[in-house]
């Protein structure tokens, strides 16, 4: 049976912690989930953002701009797991798997709400997620066989979400509902 704690940041209840999870309602990070008391920024020695989720990341859509600030969240944690020294390797393949799946799962919602419709974009568009899954399998393949350094990854992944979502899928916000 999977432990459950409660946040004390939010009062949410955490299921299936193993050692160190973040809440999936305050996004507060527990290093000792049987306590369930979030790791403070000082404990944790590193910037907890790579990326601000902030209005600039908009596109209009609830469900998507949710999901986009919800991707902001997992490339974070991917970057505090892999800046921490107390995380395992297991947790930060954990991470990056589901930050890969997260991302897949997000581009079909978004060719879901697009596909169909009037936006000219619609090829390049389908074309950018397909670069980017075939990217994230190699990541996973990567990181699974040799563990990688995931630091060019986070590089990678911020400056590729930033664009994409700025950018890219700015595109389809005329051509979609709210």
């Amino acid at each position: 049976m999977a432990q459950v704690i409660v946040c004390q940041n939010c009062k949410s209840e955490v299921e299936g912690v193993e050692q160190i999870v973040r809440c999936p309602s305050c996004h507060a990070i527990f290093e000792d989930p049987s306590r369930a008391k979030p790791v403070t920024k000082e404990k944790l020695e590193i910037p907890t953002e790579l990326i601000h989720w902030d209005n600039r990341f908009l596109v209009g859509n609830k469900i998507i701009d949710e999901q986009h600030e919800q991707l902001c969240y997992l490339i974070n944690d991917l970057h505090r797991a892999v800046q921490s020294r107390t995380y395992r390797a297991n947790f930060i393949l954990d991470t990056v798997k589901a930050l890969l799946d997260y991302v897949s799962n997000h581009f079909r919602t978004e060719e879901a709400l697009f596909v169909g419709t009037s936006y000219p974009d619609t090829e390049l568009h389908l074309k950018e997620h397909h670069f980017f899954e075939e990217k994230a399998r190699a990541i996973r393949k990567d990181y699974t066989e040799a563990q990688i350094d995931l630091k060019p990854v986070l590089r990678f992944l911020v400056e590729w979400f930033v664009r994409h979502v700025q950018q890219v899928d700015r595109g389809y916000k005329n051509h979609i509902g709210k």
